[in-house]
């Protein structure tokens, strides 16, 4: 198994998952009364994410207002090299390559889980609404989703089944685009970093404190 395989490498690598030890006071300053909040958030994740000397596997899903078979549906994101690693496989339409995630396109490239096959035709584009944001979007189907199609959710070691799943990829120019806390803290907090210097994530907790957001710990995945 690819994903099984890869994930083990993963694990034994030099990777490491955020400790989030953010106080409840912090937490409420940060959402109620800092009002330089999003850019600050904003700089942080750009920070993250353009460091070339670490390798970052995000994984990360909210809820829709949408529900199949009693189950809520839940829209996730997954960054490319998350993607490189979990392979999915499709009943129809395709699974994603590398340029879905080059943000190139007025529309957002999305796979379908098995249970809303019924709902969702591939190739046709839907307007939907961000659940996080509220901004409207436009999503366009290119596969569906084998029944029990899944993942090993790596930050919390269980079966993620992506029946009742939307998934889109994460694109390098939705960092502009974000503006809401949820989805910032949801980036931040849910990203796997390899690298071989742990200098690396000592300077992205520095970065985080200096900016008085969150008190990220980086902590040994295979621990």
């Amino acid at each position: 198994n690819k994903y099984l395989k890869n994930t083990k490498h993963l694990v034994e690598s030099n990777a490491y998952i955020p400790s989030d030890k953010t106080s409840t006071e912090q937490l409420d300053y940060m959402m109620n009364e800092d009002k330089n909040i999003i850019p600050k958030l904003k700089e942080l994740y750009s920070y993250i994410m353009s460091n070339k000397n670490i390798e970052i596997y995000s994984s990360y899903y909210y809820y829709l207002q949408e529900f199949i078979n009693g189950e809520q549906v839940r829209f996730h994101y997954i960054n490319q090299n998350f993607n490189n690693i979990i392979s999915l496989k499709t009943i129809k339409g395709r699974n994603f390559e590398d340029y879905d995630f080059i943000d190139s396109k007025s529309y957002i490239p999305i796979l379908i889980g098995y249970n809303l096959k019924d709902s969702y035709d591939v190739g046709k584009i839907y307007d939907m609404f961000d659940s996080v944001t509220g901004y409207p979007i436009k999503c366009k189907v290119i596969g569906i989703l084998e029944y029990n199609s899944s993942f090993i959710s790596i930050n919390y070691g269980v079966q993620d089944y992506l029946n009742n799943s939307i998934i889109s990829p994460i694109k390098a120019k939705d960092i502009s685009e974000m503006n809401d806390f949820s989805e910032l803290d949801l980036s931040i907090n849910n990203s796997i970093i390899i690298t071989d210097n742990i200098e690396n994530l000592r300077d992205i907790e520095k970065k985080s404190q200096n900016l008085n957001l969150f008190s990220i710990n980086y902590i040994p995945l295979k621990d």
